[in-house]
């Protein structure tokens, strides 16, 4: 079999892979499933290989360390994030303005003004999901806002989503 055919099908969405175990990890956006679980605090996720990575949050584990001064930082692409401040490297460029970001994130919601993560509880809006997280622990009696599973993601409880 060529490693690039795609034998493997999604019903939901038709996007193919090339080995079932992908479509299965796949087929997990679509139902919700996160059947791999933290121990320590409960959390679930799709991935077995997004747990571990999860887990250094409590380990405090920072295997990916800055060669110019010696940070080390939980996930290797916040390393590499982290050493554009050495090289001083902005690849994501504004074709409006010319300014250039850091952080693709930055030009796509900062930048633009755009606040896509929403608390339906509150009202409040937020440009990084990062941002809506750290602020929805402040809002126990809201319960936990799951993210509804889409491209422009928009946050709300799952009661208003059964409507």
């Amino acid at each position: 079999m060529h490693p690039r055919e795609q034998r493997f099908r999604c019903a939901d969405c038709g996007k193919g892979f090339a080995h079932s175990s992908s479509l299965i990890i796949h087929r997990r956006t679509h139902t919700g499933e996160r059947p791999h679980h933290c121990a320590e605090c409960g959390k679930g996720f799709a991935q077995f290989a997004h747990l571990k990575t999860h887990q250094r949050t409590h380990t405090k584990e920072r295997p990916y360390c800055c060669a110019d001064c010696g940070k080390g930082f939980a996930h290797s692409t916040s390393l590499r994030v982290h050493q554009r401040t050495h090289t001083g490297e902005r690849p994501y460029r504004c074709t409006d303005c010319g300014k250039s970001f850091v952080q693709f994130a930055h030009l796509t919601t900062v930048h633009t003004g755009k606040r896509p993560f929403e608390c339906t509880a509150c009202g409040k809006s937020f440009a990084q999901r990062s941002s809506w997280h750290s602020a929805s622990r402040y809002r126990p009696e809201s319960g936990p806002l799951p993210m509804i599973p889409s491209r422009e993601t928009v946050w709300s409880r799952e009661e208003d989503l059964a409507e």
